[in-house]
């Protein structure tokens, strides 16, 4: 319930105009190549831009994130288990969590979900930081998986729909 005001439409509203910046640049970096993976090339990279931003670390570390997401689902077909490869990702992206909170504890910001998060208490205590690396690590993976995926679902009903993708381009 904490971090509901966070995640609540009106927030997601007020941070329209700079994912239309970075949407514009990803574009802009993209369309040159006559065509791209609309997943792992745009949508997972700005899921994990704004993902970053919510949570309140650096956006210059999106592309990195970006990178070790798609690593940690790194998987090889009739093998059971993460790869060696996705479990350095993993353990990268919980280093970053960590070193995020260590940074945010040298130097509070007072914004965002990390605060938060860091200054939640339950039951009169504050998480513990694994818990704190747990949650920001969750937030990342889930942030940058779900939101991709969905929306190339999306752009590929618009491709199989061209009426639907005039009547959302005319509007």
């Amino acid at each position: 319930a904490a971090l509901n005001p966070d995640f609540c439409p009106a927030a997601v509203r007020a941070m329209e105009a700079q994912a239309r910046v970075v949407v514009r640049g990803y574009l802009d970096e993209l369309m040159p190549q006559g065509t791209f993976d609309v997943n792992g090339d745009f949508a997972q990279r700005l899921a994990v831009y704004m993902t970053l931003q919510i949570i309140g670390l650096p956006v210059e570390d999106a592309d990195w994130a970006a990178s070790q997401v798609k690593l940690a689902f790194n998987r090889v077909p009739g093998v059971r288990g993460p790869t060696e490869a996705a479990n350095r990702a993993n353990k990268n992206l919980q280093d970053y969590a960590w070193k995020a909170i260590a940074e945010r504890r040298r130097n509070p910001q007072g914004s965002g979900v990390l605060e938060k998060l860091m200054n939640f208490e339950f039951e009169g205590k504050k998480l513990p930081d694994e818990e704190l690396v747990s949650n920001i690590f969750l937030l990342i993976i889930g942030g940058s998986e779900t939101v991709p995926k969905a929306f190339a679902g999306a752009v590929y009903q618009l491709l199989k729909n061209p009426d639907q993708r005039a009547e959302l381009v005319a509007d």
